[in-house]
This record gives structure tokens, sequence and C-alpha cells, in this order.
């Protein structure tokens, strides 16, 4: 219910009109309606876990706060249970109704891509302004205001997780967060919850007592000195407070480190996401060496190191006429289209992430040929026999005529060949390098025979 209720609010605006403010009213309402349980739930759990740790004197109070929750939670399960008999069904029906017409097609205004990106940027600014205001015990409050932060953000990004690895990383670092916080909610509320029964059955205990004193009931009075809460309560309580301690000095301790690994690669998310998207439509051949003719071409020196732990994401630096640029790039997809994805980088960014590509890097020349409307790349790779010659196409449906410049170099074409994507010539130009230069083999077809 929660999921359903938060990503129908944080993806409204791309749904248009379609979901009426009634049905999001009702299903927080159902989905209000089931706390109190969860909490008695818990609550009840924990208690029954340190039974072994009373005395015999104290099992007393420990029976009677039991007793007392468990008859709680069974009034708040009818409770619930009538909320979602009543009011489910008719507002999951009503859902369907409104969200049957939508067409994609009929929408204006962001993509869903954009739009996350957006929402993502808002909710970890939210949460890291959020966590910075937690800073001890007392801040209880702020505390529960993260937790929510932290919970909204998965939920914004648990529908893009099949499609982005780093959304999917990034959705089991919020749940960590959700129980590093929602140890610290449970052990609070279990405070608010404990002393309100205790005080309740207090006077309850109080009445029979006085009740004794007035029948003058030695019997009753004797069996009540045998049933003397109390010392389980204050034991209880104690047990409480020393776990409340022990989860705030987690908690504040963890809070940090959490945000340096929830906040600033939610950011880089979303700031990736409300990048245009390019489509790459690009042939690439296998060449025996480079073209006359390119060898008197412009050229660029260039350094790319690829990310190990994300597919499709890497690091490129180019060096044109002493110009040097940075930039981040991902692709998606294989073959003939893929969808790419560029950022620029200045120099500091670049040698920040540069260690992490670490055994995933290679050197090229890239030399470019204008022919006609289509400009030709030839890339000649240090460290390996290997020339090849990529063209890029404005559509599909783009012949890519071979010239003849290029015909009497030209081995075979290679698109869509995962042996020569850029990536695992990476891997293998990094592995070659640490081999003497003498005698060095190549894992591809020499491109001079």
């Amino acid at each position: 219910m929660r999921r359903l209720r938060s990503v129908l609010a944080g993806y409204g605006t791309v749904l248009g009109k379609g979901v009426g403010r009634g049905s999001m009213r009702r299903l927080s309402r159902i989905a209000r309606t089931t706390n109190p349980s969860r909490d008695l739930e818990v609550q009840l759990e924990w208690l029954r876990s340190r039974a072994s740790l009373l005395k015999r004197a104290e099992r007393a109070g420990l029976d009677r706060l039991v007793s007392r929750l468990e008859a709680r939670r069974q009034r708040s399960d009818g409770k619930a249970a009538r909320r979602i008999e009543e009011d489910l069904e008719s507002v999951l029906r009503a859902l369907e109704t409104e969200l049957r017409d939508l067409r994609p097609d009929a929408m204006e205004g962001p993509t869903l891509r954009q739009l996350a990106g957006e929402r993502i940027e808002r909710a970890a600014t939210t949460l890291r302004r959020r966590i910075e205001r937690v800073e001890g015990v007392g801040d209880r409050a702020h505390a529960h205001r993260a937790r929510i932060a932290g919970k909204r953000l998965r939920y914004l990004l648990e529908p893009l997780a099949g499609a982005e690895p780093l959304a999917a990383d990034l959705v089991k670092r919020c749940k960590s967060f959700q129980d590093l916080l929602g140890d610290l909610h449970d052990a609070d509320v279990w405070v608010e919850t404990c002393a309100s029964v205790i005080e309740s059955e207090a006077r309850a205990f109080a009445r029979q007592i006085a009740r004794a004193a007035r029948t003058e009931d030695s019997e009753e009075l004797k069996l009540l000195r045998s049933q003397d809460p109390i010392p389980g309560w204050v034991a209880i309580v104690g047990q409480i407070h020393e776990v409340r301690a022990q989860r705030w000095a987690a908690t504040t301790a963890g809070l940090k480190a959490a945000a340096d690994r929830l906040v600033a690669p939610a950011l880089e998310l979303s700031k990736r996401l409300s990048t245009p998207i390019h489509l790459e439509i690009e042939r690439k051949f296998l060449l025996r060496a480079v073209p006359e003719r390119a060898q008197s071409a412009p050229c660029v020196e260039i350094e790319q190191g690829y990310f190990q732990a994300r597919e499709g994401e890497r690091l490129r630096r180019t060096c044109q006429d002493g110009r040097v640029s940075w930039v981040r790039t991902w692709k998606r997809g294989e073959g003939l289209v893929r969808e790419e994805l560029e950022e620029p980088l200045d120099e500091r960014e670049f040698e920040r992430l540069w260690p992490l590509t670490e055994g995933w890097r290679l050197k090229k020349r890239r030399y470019f040929v204008q022919e006609g409307e289509l400009k030709w790349e030839i890339d000649e790779f240090e460290g390996l026999d290997l020339v090849l010659a990529e063209v890029e196409l404005p559509s599909v449906d783009t012949e890519a005529a071979i010239p003849q410049w290029l015909a009497d170099a030209l081995v075979r074409e290679v698109t869509g060949d995962p042996r020569y994507a850029n990536s695992s010539l990476a891997r293998s130009s990094s592995a070659a390098s640490k081999v003497p230069q003498r005698g060095r083999s190549s894992a591809f077809p020499s491109t001079r025979s």
C-alpha cells in the first residue's frame, strides 16, 4: 500500500490528472490503519525475546504487559481488517478505471526519465538536509523525518531498478538506511507505548489493591503480592532504555556514512537521468592497417577506462593539439543501435574517478576522415595489433558505402562482435601491458597479415 501510494505520488505529473485525490486519500487512510498493528507486533516480539533475561519475581510484570498489548493488537487488527474490507477493493477498482485510459502518446511534458531525475534529486537533497539535523538522542523527530525521506527516495528508485544498475544498488542502500533508522524508530515508539500501558495498568493494579483493602480480603492481598508487576516493569523499562541508547549510538555513528553512500550516488543518478539520451547508430569494421588517407587526417590521442562494477560506464581523456578534455559516458545496448549519454567532467573529477578503472583501460589514436556527409573514425590501439574503423549513421536506413581508400585495408565488418567492443579491448589492453613487448601475443586476428 505504501509503495503504491508513494509511486503514484512521486510520478503524479507523468500520470496527468488520471489519479484522483479521493483515491490517494483512501490509499493513505488504509496505510495508516495498519501502523498500530505493525508496531504492536514488533513490540510483542521484542518483549517475548527478553523473557529469559528477567528474574522470576519480574515475570508477572512481563505477563501483564504482554496480555495488555495482545488485547490492543487484536483490536488494531480488527480495525485494519474492517478498513481493508470496506475500502481496498473499491479503491483498487477506482484506480484501474482512472489509469486504464492513460495513453503515453496523449501525455505532454517531461519523459519519465526526466521526471525521475528531477524527483530523485529533490528527494536526495531533502534526505541530506534531514540527516544533517540528526545530532543526538533528543532529535527523535528529525530522525523519523530522515527515515521517511529515505523511504520516499527508495520508492522513487524501485521502478527504475530493472533498467538502471545504479538505481538497483541504491535501492539496497536505502533498505539498509531504513533498517538503521527503523530500529531506532521502533525503540522510540516502544518507549511511548510502554509508558502508556504501564501507567494504565498501574492504575488498574492500584484499584485491585484498594478493593482488597476495603473488603479486608487477605487472600486477595496475598495473591496481589505474588503478582506484583512493578519489579518486572522497572526491569523492562531499563532494558528498553539500554537498547534505545545502543541504537542511538549506532545511528549517529552510521548516519554520515549512510549519507555518503546514498545521497551522493542518488544525485549522480539524477544528473544522469536528466541528461538527454543520444541514440548512437554505428557500424564497425576491422582493418589491416591505418589507411594512407587517414594517416594525414586530423587525429586525437584517447585514453579510456571502464568501471568494472558498472556495465557500460566509462571515462575518457582526449588530447588534441595540446588541449585536453574529460568526459564520462554511459552506453547501453549492443549491435548497430545503442543509447549513449555523456557528461563533461573537469580534471579534478576525472582524477578522482580514474583509479576505479584500474585494469580496464586502453589507449588509442583516432583519425577523422570526412567522406561526403559521413565522418569515418579510424582507431589505432596502443599495445594491440588492431585497427578499427567506425562510422556513425543518422538513421538505421542510411547506407554506409565503403569508400575505396578504406576498402583497400578492409578485413570484415565486426559490428556487434563483443570481442571488438571497447570494454573488451580495454581489458585485453591492460593485460597486454603487463607482459614484455617482445614476443607479445594478441587475442585478436593480426590486422597486418
